[in-house]
């Protein structure tokens, strides 16, 4: 009774916050999916880390240590270079922001020309906001699902679709100011309660020590942080290392991110939101589930990851903490299930409805068409979700469809000869490609099938962007005028003046950040002089990272005056 009521809580408040910011949600299209573009970076930032932490990445994490160690964490790792990181944070929050789009699919037509931008615009609409859209939620009611069949006697389907109904109502009720409002809460609760357990994990295997060594002895999953050459894992870590964090559908940064990029006040606070969620992702976020996971390894040798861990949560913790914690990963169930069904949502209405079937439609339609998409959304996802192998299965899987389209995504920020046929060409040649490769009858490895994704499709969409039409002149001088982007762009604005200093950024910021993450871990597992040495690199690497970013913003766009950010402020309190 007593978890019951601790879960019974927090569902109500979170109702109520769906109830609170309905009437702000209700007024328009952007009050519904980019807040009116007056979310503060704090909250941006923590909604985005909260987003990107569900109920599937601890059985996730449990799954890729279970077969391949810490090490295996590389596969989120990585990221932390790429448009989901330090890249994000360093070239390209601000961009997003002055873009002025509700969705990435809008940015097609304004950085392309023609009825190729109008085709691309409406296939990245239909593939990302409900194919890729309805599978991430697939795979987290999967998890969650699993998780309510070993923590209570209720039928599971019942138990998630009770969930998913209290989701629906405040996610379609009160937009993406309920969805930022509950991921703030989710967030520090989810992370407590991860926290909890791992305490709860070492203190029953008698100290983190005693741990290590047994998995030691008894051949359990490394703990090292990097694999060595001769080890089966280390040319899948090759390919996550130097293919996925560019390859990825997120080199430019998860839908999800843009969508709160794009939500805050001004480009300066875009930055800094992208730089909260950066750090929050790629230095606190994970050593809690490794721990736990490594628990699961060490007290269930044997059993299938995912379902240990939902059996370490049944067994190991006391009533009131275990309501706690499942409490916990209900809000990360709901954190994401409320984004994608949002972000789905604003696919449908502003890239599909809005843009080729109702152009005239006024902002009270839009918005009941966006309450309509939501819960269309949550159907498809619920179809999808039974026929899904696993939770590590899916993140593969999508990894693979979008290898070969992560590099266009970035280019054509930088290079005006991108145009749509370049990404038409990418999305395409990456999908057959993925098809092809795990239709071989020995399927390769994972690394080795993103570096053949990679190398099939990189010469189509090359074939395309030179072969293909350029971009009409006028278009592409819009878009410098309106974004002022760093890069090559022949004449029509722009240039490289700032870009040399901002890849010094990312370059410094990369290395403090993963130095930082990686002299956590140390101290965690008792390294001391390995957590000293990288904890010496990511001060060094560090400061210069704040020296260069201080520096005028000779190529970027401007920043904010302090009357401006107070008055945006007082709008904010307001």
């Amino acid at each position: 009774m007593l978890d019951l009521a601790v879960l019974a809580a927090y569902l109500l408040v979170v109702l109520v916050l769906g109830i609170v910011f309905a009437r702000r949600a209700g007024r328009s299209e952007e009050g519904f999916f980019v807040a009116g573009r007056r979310l503060p970076w704090w909250a941006a930032g923590i909604s985005m880390v909260a987003t990107s932490f569900s109920i599937d990445t601890p059985m996730g994490i449990a799954g890729l240590v279970a077969s391949d160690g810490v090490a295996g964490v590389w596969f989120a790792w990585c990221f932390a270079i790429g448009g989901a990181g330090m890249l994000g944070y360093a070239l390209l929050a601000e961009l997003w922001r002055r873009s002025g789009v509700i969705t990435d699919a809008e940015l097609v037509e304004l950085r392309y020309s023609g009825r190729a931008a109008a085709l691309l615009r409406l296939v990245k609409a239909l593939y990302f906001g409900i194919l890729v859209n309805a599978l991430a939620l697939a795979w987290v009611m999967k998890a969650a699902r699993g998780l309510a069949a070993g923590l209570t006697d209720l039928p599971p389907d019942l138990v998630v679709a009770g969930v998913l109904a209290l989701t629906l109502v405040y996610s379609a009720s009160s937009g993406l100011w309920g969805v930022v409002a509950s991921d703030v809460l989710q967030y520090g609760l989810i992370l407590g309660a991860i926290s909890l357990l791992a305490v709860r994990v070492v203190n029953r295997a008698g100290g983190l020590h005693t741990l290590v060594d047994h998995l030691e002895r008894t051949g359990g999953p490394s703990t090292t942080f990097l694999p060595s050459p001769g080890e089966p894992f280390f040319g899948t870590f090759l390919a996550y290392v130097l293919l996925l964090w560019w390859a990825h559908k997120n080199a430019s940064a998860p839908g999800p991110a843009v969508q709160r990029l794009v939500s805050c006040v001004d480009e300066r606070q875009a930055r800094r939101s992208a730089l909260c969620y950066t750090i929050g992702t790629f230095v606190f976020n994970y050593w809690p589930m490794i721990v736990v996971a490594l628990g699961v390894a060490a007290l269930y040798p044997g059993a299938d990851a995912e379902a240990g861990f939902v059996r370490l949560l049944a067994e190991e913790l006391p009533a009131g903490a275990r309501g706690l914690t499942v409490a916990a990963l209900v809000a990360a169930f709901m954190s994401t299930v409320d984004t994608h069904l949002n972000l789905g949502a604003s696919y449908l209405v502003h890239d599909v409805i809005r843009r080729f079937v109702r152009p005239r439609a006024e902002q009270r339609e839009l918005v009941l068409w966006a309450r309509a998409s939501t819960a269309a959304i949550l159907v498809v996802a619920v179809l999808l979700s039974v026929r899904l192998e696993s939770v590590a299965w899916a993140w593969a899987l999508l990894a693979s469809l979008t290898a070969g389209y992560g590099l266009v995504t970035l280019l054509r920020w930088f290079w005006w000869r991108i145009n749509a046929w370049s990404e038409i060409a990418a999305l395409l040649a990456s999908g057959v490609a993925t098809v092809v490769v795990r239709s071989l009858p020995e399927p390769p490895p994972f690394g080795l099938e993103l570096a053949l994704v990679v190398g099939l499709s990189t010469p189509v969409w090359l074939a395309a962007t030179f072969l293909g039409p350029a971009v009409d002149g006028e278009v592409l001088a819009r878009f410098v005028e309106r974004v002022r982007p760093w890069g090559w762009w022949a004449g029509y604005g722009g240039g490289a003046s700032g870009l040399l200093r901002r890849l010094g950024v990312w370059a410094s910021g990369t290395v403090a950040l993963l130095s930082a993450n990686f002299a956590l871990g140390g101290a965690i597992f008792g390294r001391g002089v390995l957590a000293a040495g990288l904890l010496v690199l990511a001060v060094v690497s560090g400061a210069l990272f704040r020296r260069l970013d201080a520096e005028p913003r000779a190529g970027g766009g401007t920043v904010a005056s302090s009357s401006s950010r107070g008055s945006r402020s007082a709008s904010w309190r307001r």
